[in-house]
């Protein structure tokens, strides 16, 4: 069997190829992991979309209590058909970022893509997009909508909420600005876990680092755990990961 094995690795690796042994298959079992339950969890989804993160949620734990954080109106309304019947899922129609402000929102061709930062448009991702007529008709960014951004802080003391077991970030490279929202709650370790999208490629004309990320982070007690992809900037269009952070125990 030892041979075969080998055998089977070096060609492979002839190919470009590793294998590496099957651990947690998915980032939510990494999570339940270091959270060490499945149910009456609670959950802050901090850039929704369409809620395509809060079905997974639904799917893979027992009864969550799920704080949905979406600041697009479009979004928003596909959000409050899905779940405006659901008693675990309470939905708000703003942002989470560094302070209580007011600002102006990039509404992009792709919702996903929405963001705070203007795209950088002197790459060849973007030009690719712009060579997609199917989706690609005219403008990048459709309009600038103006959005209400609260912080996590506010918010617990607004909710009475004491503790979070997971924060899942996805706000197109405003994923420090969250967490520097959060200061207090980081700090006095209200936050379990954090999972937050890194996107390398210089989509947008600011990017995040893992310096940017970490800085509130590991002085407070967090730990890097995983990292839920491999690549580079030469074979990805998109070069993004996931990022899983937990309290050190």
């Amino acid at each position: 069997m030892n041979i075969i094995k080998k055998s089977v690795q070096k060609i492979l690796g002839s190919l470009g190829y590793e294998i590496q042994k099957k651990g947690f298959s998915n980032n939510f079992e990494v999570l339940a992991k270091l959270i060490n339950k499945t149910e009456n969890i609670n959950i802050f989804d901090v850039g929704a979309n369409e809620g395509r993160w809060i079905d997974s949620v639904n799917e893979f734990f027992k009864k969550p209590n799920i704080h949905a954080f979406e600041p697009s109106e479009k979004e928003f309304q596909i959000l409050k058909e899905k779940y405006s019947e659901e008693r675990n899922i309470v939905l708000n129609n703003f942002a989470l970022g560094e302070m209580e402000d007011e600002q102006y929102f990039n509404i992009n061709y792709k919702g996903g893509l929405n963001s705070f930062y203007d795209v950088n448009q002197n790459t060849n991702w973007f030009r690719r997009q712009q060579n997609n007529k199917k989706v690609f008709n005219e403008n990048f960014t459709l309009k600038k909508q103006k959005v209400s951004i609260n912080t996590i802080d506010n918010y617990l003391i607004s909710k009475n909420i004491e503790f979070i077991d997971i924060v899942k970030i996805d706000t197109q490279g405003y994923e420090p600005k969250v967490l520097e929202g959060a200061l207090n709650a980081l700090k006095s370790k209200k936050i379990q876990t954090i999972l937050a999208e890194i996107i390398i490629s210089d989509i947008y004309k600011s990017n995040v680092s893992f310096f940017e990320l970490e800085k509130n982070l590991i002085n407070n007690g967090y730990k890097l755990i995983s990292l839920d992809d491999h690549g580079n900037l030469f074979n990805k269009a998109i070069f993004q990961l996931n990022a899983i952070y937990a309290l050190k125990s």
